[in-house]
């Protein structure tokens, strides 16, 4: 499955000039320790005021860094996911995992006027991922 993983977010994070692949040498942009058998996918870099907020992709996992602060979030424990109340001012999405609500700031766009947000790319993401573990819940 961490092939299929790394496939899904390079492929709906490949149009954001944000987002870094990682070239599985160098670290992403945090001071992070990953979990021994997890390995970084790639990176994205939020633009201003957020540029000190990042998110990291990992094969197992989520990583948002928001004031300073981690929040590791396991893919397999990703149950929804909320879309952005306004398609224009929409900076991140709030995912609902087994422990509580988590916020993944993605508030970069791209195209004429900023027309297409990097947040939707992320919501891509997710909704493979949900319904994935929904199939794993039902089968189990």
């Amino acid at each position: 499955m961490a092939l299929m993983i790394a496939a899904l977010i390079r492929r709906n994070m490949k149009e954001s000039t944000a987002f870094k692949v990682s070239d599985g040498h160098s670290a992403a942009p945090l001071s992070m320790e990953l979990p021994a058998g997890e390995s970084l996918v790639g990176w994205y870099k939020n633009p201003p005021p957020w540029e000190e907020s990042l998110v990291a992709f990992t094969d197992k996992a989520i990583y948002a860094l928001e004031k300073q602060q981690i929040v590791r979030i396991a893919l397999d424990d990703i149950i929804d996911c909320e879309s952005p109340p306004s398609k224009n001012e929409a900076v991140g999405v709030r995912v609902r995992t087994r422990d509580g609500f988590r916020f993944i700031r993605m508030a970069g766009s791209r195209g004429p006027q900023g027309k297409f947000k990097d947040v939707f790319d992320l919501l891509m993401i997710l909704k493979v991922i949900i319904e994935a573990n929904q199939r794993r819940a039902h089968h189990s």
